[in-house]
């Protein structure tokens, strides 16, 4: 801004995250007089800047009315990281001995997901499902003792990060991806870059947060599973025991064959 104001440059503010919305900020100390300066800042910049570039429909709604001119580009994945997989029956040449549930990155305690643990622990009871909860990253204690609560120590392994490599083919070989908004207030803007790797994976996911926020539109745009609300325990329990019993019925994970999620790469975001 200070740039702007003193040469005669075109500017393009690009906005990774909210900057006064950012969800994290509601759980800050954060003065009234601190909190009008930001938002004064932020209209600043936003009513300064040739154009203002942002990652989701709903950050582009928040600031519309202050912009001179806004885009979407979605933070979307690397397709030189996820190179095709063929439609063949690679999956099905050995049979998988546990159906792998995984969750990659930081899992912090807004994002438990108690109905996932309480559906998993009734699945077990029922069908005597040979189910394993994978963590690769770092889990937050209280969603570790939520876990355990649920009865599931014995089938959960909590490991370190991994090269990103090592941690894409995680995804591509789980038989279901943990994904998870924050529930906290404002989380409907939310979309976060996980979200774009997971559905280039090609494996299911089983999502919670808002069901009409920006990360529910993606996935219904490309034809994945709904957003689960973290009170629904009957829709939680109902997408694992399809995924569950597509996995016992085949011998392997279900993965997905079409492209549709290419849209989000970013070589085609940028175009």
């Amino acid at each position: 801004l200070a740039l702007i104001q003193k040469y005669a440059i075109k500017w393009i503010a690009d906005f990774g995250d909210p900057w006064t919305g950012i969800v994290y900020n509601e759980m800050l100390p954060r003065t009234q007089a601190t909190r009008k300066k930001d938002q004064q800042l932020e209209t600043e910049v936003l009513k300064t800047a040739d154009c203002t570039v942002v990652i989701s429909p709903g950050m582009k709604e928040q600031f519309a009315d202050r912009a001179r001119k806004i885009e979407v580009i979605f933070n979307g994945y690397d397709e030189a990281n996820f190179q095709p997989v063929a439609a063949t029956n690679a999956y099905s040449v050995n049979r998988e001995e546990n159906f792998t549930i995984r969750y990659l990155g930081n899992l912090m305690a807004s994002q438990n997901t108690p109905n996932l643990w309480k559906a998993i622990s009734a699945l077990r009871k029922t069908n005597n499902a040979k189910i394993k909860l994978e963590f690769t990253g770092r889990v937050d204690t209280e969603i570790q003792n939520s876990i355990q609560q649920a009865g599931l120590n014995d089938i959960t392994a909590f490991n370190p990060f991994t090269e990103q490599q090592v941690a894409i083919n995680l995804t591509r070989n789980a038989s279901l991806l943990l994904f998870a908004i924050f529930n906290l207030p404002n989380s409907k803007l939310v979309i976060t870059g996980k979200i774009f790797e997971y559905l280039a994976s090609c494996s299911e996911i089983i999502s919670f947060g808002p069901t009409d926020g920006d990360a529910a539109a993606i996935l219904k745009t490309v034809g994945r599973k709904p957003m689960i609300a973290f009170n629904d325990y009957n829709e939680t329990l109902n997408q694992l025991q399809s995924t569950y019993n597509y996995w016992q019925q085949n011998g392997h994970s279900f993965k997905y064959t079409d492209r549709k999620f290419e849209i989000f790469s970013r070589r085609n975001q940028c175009r």
